[in-house]
């Protein structure tokens, strides 16, 4: 997953996955409707689908803003 990628080339970005059958409540808070569901900053930006890696840093920028 690209989020994981990121994190691994910097120390400032964290990623993890969860198995949303596993953690319904997990994925009831975060009001996932469908995989993949990258959440940015608790919930300051999200991407559903999975993005190109330009569309997810200007995402990753953009919550930094908010």
């Amino acid at each position: 997953m690209l989020a994981h990628r990121f994190a691994m080339e910097s120390p400032f970005i964290s990623a993890e996955m969860v198995e949303v059958t596993d953690f319904m409540e997990l994925s009831d808070d975060f009001a996932v409707s469908g995989v993949p569901h990258t959440i940015i900053n608790h919930g300051k930006r999200e991407i559903i689908g999975a993005p190109a890696e330009p569309y997810l840093l200007e995402e990753i920028i953009l919550a930094l803003k908010s």
